[in-house]
């Protein structure tokens, strides 16, 4: 990649991905983790943040007064969760839609090194448009 932007979470919507579309800032690549909605409570269950950092945690810090603040966030609690799925579930598609030519699926449930062994390789890979107007392919 030569240069390059990364958007998390965004667009959400559908009305979204068509103002990205429409401000003719068009990604190269889209790359959605799907997962179950009990994978992502699952997931969300285990992340607790450090109040004064703000800093997200998967595992247990190994400093004793960090890990004595870990609080389960406000967005975290499981209504909340299950609300932003529902969201994302009910807009994903025709966000994908929008960006169809760039857009790929992985399955985000799984060890982390391999989900992102296979977002690495998404991203790498050429297309076949880019094939097509590569002069040396």
């Amino acid at each position: 990649i030569r240069k390059g932007w990364v958007l998390d979470g965004f667009p959400k919507t559908a009305a979204q991905a068509e103002f990205l579309r429409q401000s003719h800032n068009w990604p190269t690549r889209m790359v959605h983790l799907s997962m179950s909605a009990d994978a992502v409570a699952n997931r969300a269950a285990e992340r607790k943040v450090d109040p004064v950092t703000g800093l997200a945690y998967y595992t247990v810090p190994q400093d004793a007064l960090v890990a004595s603040r870990m609080v389960t966030a406000d967005f975290d609690e499981p209504e909340k969760i299950a609300a932003r799925f529902a969201l994302h579930s009910e807009h994903i598609e025709r966000v994908l839609q929008t960006f169809a030519n760039v857009s790929s699926t992985i399955v985000g449930e799984g060890e982390a090194p391999l989900i992102s062994a296979a977002i690495f390789k998404t991203i790498d890979e050429p297309l076949p448009t880019e094939l097509a107007q590569d002069p040396n392919s």
